[in-house]
Parts: C-alpha cells; structure tokens; sequence
C-alpha cells in the first residue's frame, strides 16, 4: 500500500472576499464621515401667528384671479 500526502489549501478566494468586503465596510464609513454635513440646524423657524385684527381685510380674503385658466384664490 503507498501512503500518499493531502495537503489541505488555504482558501485563497475566501480570504479575498472577506478582505473585499471588510475595505469596502471601512472605506464607505470612512467616506460617509468626511461628507456629512459640517453642522445641522435642529431648531425649526420660530412660526409667528398674527391676529386677526392685525391683518387688513383685503389681505385676509384676496380675490380669485384666474392664471392659465386656473382659478386662484
């Protein structure tokens, strides 16, 4: 009988594939970070409601003008 060897092989594709993949991973979080914005405004606008009295009459209720044959009022 002859003995024979059986190297086992590294898995060269998984090994690429996992250093592919794990790059990609870094690169776009590396990326995403540079170009985010530099600042966010998390406050809204301040909104200032008017009283009724305060608004003159013929800005409160305009008249319907028709654009392009549409009516807008």
């Amino acid at each position: 009988m002859q003995a024979r060897i059986e190297a086992v092989r590294f898995p060269f594709a998984a090994a690429v594939a996992l250093v592919a993949i794990s790059l990609a991973l870094v690169l776009g979080m590396a990326l995403g970070y540079a170009i985010k914005p530099a600042a966010r405004i998390s406050v809204p606008y301040p909104v200032f409601a008017a009283p009724a009295a305060m608004i003159p009459a013929d800005e409160a209720n305009p008249p319907c003008v028709f654009v392009n044959k549409h009516k807008e009022c």
